[in-house]
This record gives C-alpha cells, structure tokens and sequence, in this order.
C-alpha cells in the first residue's frame, strides 16, 4: 500500500495548474508579438499603412488544418488568432482540470458546481454567433 498525502498531491497539482496558465499566457503572448511582427514586416501593405482594424477583426482560421497551414505559412492573421485561441482556451482548460481534481478528491458539491460552469463555457463556445 502506498502512502499518499493527500494535501500534498493537491498541492502539486495546483501548482502543476498555475504552471500550466503562466506559460500558456507566455506562448500566448509570444503568438501575439509574432502576429504583430508578421503584420509590420511581411504585410502587403507595410508597416507605414498599419491599421489597428486589421488586429482587431482578424480573418481567423476555422479549421486546425487551416490553422496549421496558416502559422507555416507565416499569415500575421493566423498568428493572431492562435495567440487569442490560446488565451480564451486556457481558462477553461484550468476549469476543466478543476473538475478533475474535484473528481478525484471526491468532492461531489465542488464537482458538480464545476461541471457546471465548464458546461456552461463549452456551450458559451459551441453554441455562441459571431456578433
């Protein structure tokens, strides 16, 4: 039988958690500045005609096939987006790994709270319109 301490297994995976969400906001970052970067040296139109709405209202990628090709071939557009992707993802992506801790530590009432919030961020993704 293996002894386990369950405050501390608790404790490593929370850090773990916050580990996860700073480098993630990291990467994002970076995603971000390389998109920007993109945009004022390879645009067509140039660093000189810069325009705020081109970051803005960025034409994103629908697929991970296009996503994928996007970030090879470089587009600004797609830089963009996969840094924004990333940053909405990461919230819920730590709300989901709460759950499963929730689940593990057999905790039903902080389980199903979750639940519920994570369903309501997935059906906020799947079920939401463009505005």
């Amino acid at each position: 039988m293996r002894n386990t301490n369950p405050e501390r297994d608790l404790i490593r995976a929370e850090t773990l958690i916050s580990y996860m969400l700073r480098y993630g906001v990291i990467l994002s970052a970076s995603l971000l500045l390389l998109g920007l970067l993109f945009i004022a040296l390879f645009s067509s139109q140039g660093a000189r005609n810069f325009q705020l709405s081109a970051i803005l209202h960025p034409a994103p990628p629908y697929t991970p096939s296009e996503l994928y090709a996007g970030l090879r071939r470089g587009d600004p557009d797609t830089w963009l987006a996969a840094g924004l992707l990333l940053l909405i993802g990461l919230p819920i992506l730590r709300v989901g790994l709460t759950m499963v801790l929730f689940l593990l530590d057999q905790d039903k009432t902080y389980f199903l709270i979750t639940l519920f919030v994570f369903v309501i961020l997935l059906s906020g993704i799947f079920l939401g319109k463009a505005l």
